[in-house]
């Protein structure tokens, strides 16, 4: 039995703990005790680069332009990229060619991507298609960007992928796709539900009699028939979920509830089971849905006064801005009270490259004088709470005036000021 490597990023150190080749030797060749003999894996740097450059030489800041496959190159550097291409589309020739000399893929265990992608073979692949070196999509990279660090490093990274006629090279392979949470439940849908089409490329595994999708119940929420079979199993039915159905039912129908008949309603399979489960009438059912839909846009225009508010969510700026129109109201009136909880790990939204830039920005304030007068005259100690009230009015100053410059300064002071915070520096040579 061998164990196959499906797919890698391009390029990256297989030490990095970030990346597949580290992932598969801890967690399946270490931790089920494979051979590693019998193991083929995916590691671009154990080609033999020319003049002994190493492959993060040859492509700065880890971008591969694919045109030069096709191109001349305008450089001494291009030369070098070019020639390292070649070898990694070679590499996946030969990866290729040794799988289906092996007899192909006996079983396949992979998750599901946000556009339906299984190894990385992104939506539009072929699927004829084999072992490659190709560019990922938005949806890919933005998916893959908490395992290397932030967007803007995943969007330029490659990946090497075994192809979709790799994995069904085989009739009989057993292919299990896991996948889970409510983000999955569109892509798995689309998958089991849609005919074979390269706009989802998981759709290929309908063709092999021994494909299965591993979902949690999240993932499977718009499977049709799972939710058709859960109904009718179901000895009673609470009123949230009649209520859902029914207001997704006249959603996705573009109807009002008012103007529904019973022998239209009926219709749908759905809907018929529904009714006999609620133990109410078409016209009570229907009643009911009315008033409740009623009674909530009514809650919902009624001014809150004396109330304590908790705003919270793991991102402050997508939830905020969704319901920015009824806060505005809220807060306006002055006898309510408003706390803000924003816990996110923030590992995809305050990236590397952000902080980095940051600091660097701090290492060209620190050494000025304003920044030594204003530290000398105890502005960043922690109990001057004046001292951060103003590092927000500083940057508000730079709004007003338009100066990225009294802006950068700002965020600078912010940012010695949590220095010194955490590492308690009584000296700013200490930084």
């Amino acid at each position: 039995m061998y164990f196959v490597q499906i797919d890698e990023f391009f390029p990256i150190n297989p030490e990095q703990h970030n990346s597949f080749y580290y992932y598969i030797n801890k967690y399946y060749i270490d931790g089920f005790g494979f051979d590693k003999t019998k193991a083929m894996f995916i590691d671009a740097t154990k080609l033999k680069t020319p003049e002994d450059y190493s492959i993060f030489d040859i492509f700065p800041d880890n971008i591969v332009d694919l045109s030069l496959r096709v191109r001349h190159p305008k450089s001494k550097l291009e030369e070098l990229q070019k020639q390292i291409i070649i070898k990694v589309d070679t590499f996946c020739m030969n990866y290729e060619d040794k799988i289906r000399k092996l007899g192909g893929i006996g079983f396949f265990l992979g998750g599901i991507g946000p556009d339906g992608h299984i190894g990385f073979n992104i939506s539009g692949s072929d699927f004829f298609s084999t072992t490659r070196l190709i560019q990922i999509n938005y949806e890919t990279a933005a998916a893959a960007a908490s395992d290397l660090g932030g967007i803007e490093i995943s969007r330029n990274r490659l990946v090497i992928t075994i192809g979709l006629s790799t994995i069904t090279y085989r009739d009989d392979v057993t292919a299990i796709i896991m996948a889970a949470g409510d983000a999955k439940s569109n892509i798995v849908k689309n998958s089991i539900e849609s005919n074979p089409s390269i706009i989802y490329p998981a759709t290929i595994l309908q063709k092999t009699k021994n494909a299965r999708f591993y979902i949690t119940k999240g993932a499977g929420k718009d499977l049709i028939e799972r939710n058709y079979i859960d109904i009718v199993k179901k000895k009673k039915l609470s009123d949230f979920e009649i209520r859902k159905h029914i207001i997704d039912y006249i959603i996705n129908n573009r109807k009002s509830i008012n103007n529904i008949n019973e022998t239209y309603f009926c219709r749908d399979r759905f809907n018929y089971e529904i009714l006999k489960k609620s133990g109410k009438t078409f016209i009570e059912l229907k009643n009911d849905i009315h008033n409740f839909l009623e009674n909530n846009i009514q809650n919902g225009l009624k001014k809150i006064k004396n109330k304590i508010i908790l705003h919270t969510s793991p991102h402050h700026d997508d939830e905020i801005l969704s319901y920015m129109p009824y806060i505005i109201h809220l807060i306006r009136e002055p006898s309510n009270i408003h706390y803000f909880s924003y816990m996110t790990g923030g590992f995809t939204s305050v990236t590397n490259l952000y902080v980095v830039n940051i600091l660097k920005e701090l290492v060209y304030f620190i050494n000025s004088v304003p920044f030594s007068k204003l530290f000398n005259k105890g502005y960043f100690n922690k109990e001057n709470i004046s001292g951060k009230n103003d590092d927000i009015y500083h940057f508000l100053n730079g709004i007003a005036s338009n100066s990225k410059e009294v802006k950068k300064e700002a965020v600078s002071r912010r940012m010695l000021r949590i220095l010194i915070s955490i590492f308690n520096i009584d000296k700013l040579e200490q930084i």
